[in-house]
């Protein structure tokens, strides 16, 4: 995940037949319980040189 979040990006692995899945937290102090966001995904197969891209649809989360 980009900033805010620290740590490093996180690599996601798929199968042969490109499935794949990841769970993850975030966590911002100024983010409540019950906000919604739209958000999107990007996957790239290099981070410096990326020479293939998915783009997930848009979609609504909430945080817990």
């Amino acid at each position: 995940m980009p900033l805010p979040a620290v740590g490093p990006l996180v690599t996601v692995g798929t199968g042969s037949n490109g499935d794949g899945a990841v769970d993850f937290e975030f966590r911002a102090v100024m983010i409540l319980a019950g906000t919604t966001s739209d958000v999107m995904f990007r996957l790239v197969d290099n981070e410096s040189a990326p020479t293939t891209e998915l783009r997930s649809e848009c979609m609504m989360i909430a945080a817990r």
